[in-house]
């Protein structure tokens, strides 16, 4: 039979335990602060938008004609802008979870676990994901190249 812990290893114990909850803690309070951080270098306010795309997104018709205008995609309830026309071709060519995984992971500036979060997936299916679409998009963009 095993002895008693002291009064001691009982306080040794608490401040252990004490100091991984602060840790932790302090952790995700620093992620957090980080991820509002990069969301909120994108968002854009509506004073800044131009008077025709306020208009165009008062218009629930011309949501296809102004997506194509813009080359966006929807994710997470986000509207994503492509500037580039051989970048929003090339992801258009991607099914629509591998799209999401790349714009939430390049646009979004999202990361593997917290992408995994939002669609329900593990953070190595995800990481599987995003490394096959990436290749696709390789080969998709060095195709238009020539």
């Amino acid at each position: 039979m095993t002895p008693a812990p002291s009064m001691q290893q009982k306080r040794e114990c608490m401040w252990e335990y004490d100091a991984f909850l602060k840790k932790a803690f302090i952790n995700d309070m620093r992620d957090f602060y980080k991820a509002c951080k990069r969301r909120r270098k994108k968002q854009v306010l509506f004073s800044e938008l131009e008077d025709w795309l306020v208009e165009a997104l008062q218009d629930e018709s011309a949501e296809n004609e102004m997506r194509y205008l813009l080359n966006t995609f929807k994710v997470m309830g986000l509207t994503v802008t492509i500037c580039s026309d051989r970048i929003y071709e090339a992801l258009f060519k991607l099914n629509k979870q591998q799209r999401d995984v790349i714009l939430m992971y390049f646009w979004l500036g999202m990361n593997d676990r917290e992408i995994a979060e939002q669609i329900g997936k593990k953070t190595r299916k995800v990481n599987y994901i995003r490394e096959a679409s990436y290749e696709k998009l390789a080969k998709v963009l060095e195709g238009q190249k020539r």
